[in-house]
Parts: C-alpha cells; sequence; structure tokens
C-alpha cells in the first residue's frame, strides 16, 4: 500500500530569465527571437500569465507538465503548488508570459511515499481468542504442569498464530 503524502511547494515570483524574447536588430532592420537561460544578462520576465509545474518520476517516463496556474498579477509574490509525492521526483517551475516561457527554476527533489503495506485507513487487527493445547492437542484452562504447550491467539480479521512454548514450574 502506498501512503499519500502531500507535498507543498513554495516559489516566489517572478523567475529570473526570460527564456526568449525580441529585440530590434538594426543590421537586419527587423525584430529576432533571442535568449539562452545559459548565458549572461538575460532578461527578467514581465507580464507573468502563469506558472508551470515540470515533474520527472524517479520511475522514469522524462519531464512533464503536471500542473499550471494563473498568476498574471503576482509578480513578486510567493506562490504553491501542492502535489502527492507518489513515487518521488525532480520537480522545477517555469512562468510563462507573452514572449515565451521563462527558464526554469533551481530544481528540487523530493522523495517518494513510504510503501508501508499497511493501508492506513483501515484499524489493526486485535485479538479475539487465545486457546492453550497439551503437547496430545487437548485444549486446557493453562498449564498446570511443566512441558511444552501450545497456544493459538485468533485475531478479528480471521488470521491466527500458534505458539509453541514450555512452561516451567
Amino acid at each position: 500500500m502506498l501512503a499519500e503524502a502531500l507535498v507543498t511547494i513554495l516559489f516566489t515570483l517572478p523567475t529570473t530569465q526570460q527564456a526568449r524574447w525580441t529585440v530590434f536588430d538594426p543590421d537586419l532592420g527587423d525584430s529576432v527571437v533571442v535568449g539562452d537561460c545559459e548565458s549572461d544578462g538575460v532578461q527578467a520576465i514581465h507580464q507573468i500569465i502563469a506558472a508551470r509545474l515540470y515533474f520527472n518520476p524517479v520511475t522514469g517516463g522524462g519531464w512533464r507538465v503536471i500542473a499550471q496556474q494563473g498568476v498574471a498579477g503576482l509578480e513578486g509574490q510567493t506562490c504553491e503548488f501542492t502535489v502527492d509525492s507518489g513515487p518521488g521526483g525532480h520537480y522545477y517551475v517555469t512562468t510563462t508570459n507573452p514572449a515565451g516561457e521563462s527558464c526554469a527554476s533551481n530544481e528540487i527533489y523530493i522523495p517518494g511515499s513510504v510503501v508501508t503495506g499497511i493501508d492506513p485507513t483501515t484499524k489493526p487487527p486485535h485479538v479475539t481468542s487465545v486457546r492453550t493445547f497439551d503437547i496430545q492437542g487437548r485444549p486446557i484452562r493453562g498449564p498446570t504442569a511443566s512441558g511444552i504447550y501450545f497456544r493459538r491467539v485468533t485475531y478479528s480479521d480471521g488470521t491466527h498464530r500458534t505458539q509453541r512454548f514450555v512452561h516451567l514450574k
């Protein structure tokens, strides 16, 4: 059973770099699209429209957008995405504006939910009966002499456990 683990990812708008923008090139006499997230001097993003949350699960499958929200007018404010960490993975945030998409935020890793094998919505079984038997398999109230005995414990879910024990008088 996989336990659900909700995680809130906080980020501040705007992201710091505009990945693509248009500038006028006097040599060409026209506007050209430029931009590179790796170069120095990239522009801050303005007129933000939306924030996108990208996810790359540890189980594979590559990067994909798993959430998007409108953030117009929220420049400089803290926003958040809440996600189920599932198997775990890497996340980053970008923003969009009329010129395109921003460079990615720093990537973060969030470990996955812990596989416990226990369904958190069910109660653990409780003991419904305990019976004691002698070495010949006859039911008894309890050991009266030194010897080997067996105890059968039955639980509310129908399972049982039998234990052998030695009683010393």
